[in-house]
């Protein structure tokens, strides 16, 4: 597992679902919008199922660099 630049896959698709076109003159912003719409629902039991083994590890990295005062973990 990791992040690229500690951000979960998945939420680059949200911010293409979300975001506010400013501009996009070949379209392909819109087209990636329309097929962002849908949450499927093998992507939300995958993000569900992978923040249940998550979340205590990150909880136990943050409490090991705060032990130690390690800025970078906490």
């Amino acid at each position: 597992p990791g992040h690229p630049l500690g951000f979960h896959s998945p939420a680059y698709v949200g911010e293409v679902a979300l975001c506010q076109v400013l501009a996009d003159p070949t379209g392909e912003l819109t087209a990636l919008r329309t097929a962002t719409r849908a949450y499927p629902p093998a992507l939300r039991a995958a993000v569900v199922e992978n923040a249940r083994w998550e979340a205590p590890f990150v909880l136990a990295a943050a409490r090991k660099g705060a032990r130690s005062a390690d800025t970078a973990y906490v």
